[in-house]
């Protein structure tokens, strides 16, 4: 599969599980984790998808963190305070049940209009 197609994919895949994300209730407990995955991964398929673009290659990880300092090798210029929202993230998108730790919902949602769609290569 050509890269550019692969990043329409991953992008679509992060479109569709922020989507989801902000569709459960989030005046249900039970719903917050679920929520946090979902919103982790949209980000995660969003840095893939930038990276994918940029190397013209498959980052082949699903670590937040990872996909992140890869990502600012490959030119992304991020604020402080989005690459800690991103690791906060990180730690649900590993599985960890600390859903106190998390960022809002309203900070993962700036991250990810911050996140180019399109990156020049």
């Amino acid at each position: 599969m050509d890269t550019a197609r692969q990043a329409r994919e991953w992008l679509a895949c992060a479109d569709a599980c922020w989507a989801a994300a902000r569709h459960l209730p989030d005046q249900e407990g039970r719903f917050q984790l679920p929520r946090l995955r979902l919103a982790g991964l949209a980000v995660e398929y969003r840095l893939r998808a930038f990276i994918c673009l940029s190397r013209r290659g498959t980052p082949d990880s699903h670590d937040l963190g990872h996909l992140l300092r890869l990502a600012r090798l490959c030119g992304l210029d991020l604020e402080p305070a989005h690459a800690e929202v991103i690791t906060r993230l990180s730690r649900m998108h590993e599985g960890h049940p600390d859903v106190d730790g998390a960022p809002p919902m309203s900070a993962i949602d700036t991250v990810l209009a911050r996140l180019p769609r399109d990156p020049a290569p």
